[in-house]
């Protein structure tokens, strides 16, 4: 129960499969790590980083060379959970980081 209530669990699996993601990937949860933290203080009105932006910042950065490739990379983040995604009233796809912002500020700072 503490081990739970700390989120040590969850940050130890956000840490173990981080580690087993190619470079690009991890690039790209850093950029949504960086954006959750910076927009979403208030989790329960965030509604996640438009896709469109998303990719935007990745090809600036270099991590995919097309849409394809970045949903690709997502669709892991999806399959482990670390990231959810959902659709705004307007139809846009947006990314969110379903873990609480005290732990992914824990685990940049690790990264870092």
């Amino acid at each position: 129960m503490m081990i739970n209530s700390s989120g040590a669990l969850e940050l130890s699996s956000l840490r173990s499969v981080f580690q087993s993601l190619t470079n690009n990937a991890r690039g790209i949860y850093l950029l949504l790590v960086k954006y959750q933290l910076k927009n979403g203080s208030n989790l329960t009105n965030y509604q996640g980083m438009a896709f469109k932006d998303l990719y935007t910042s990745c090809r600036e950065a270099f991590l995919v060379s097309s849409d394809v490739a970045l949903r690709a990379q997502l669709t892991e983040f999806l399959d482990h959970k670390l990231a959810k995604m959902k659709r705004s009233a307007d139809g846009a796809e947006n990314i969110l980081l379903p873990i609480k912002n005290a732990l992914l500020e824990k685990f940049l700072n690790e990264q870092n």
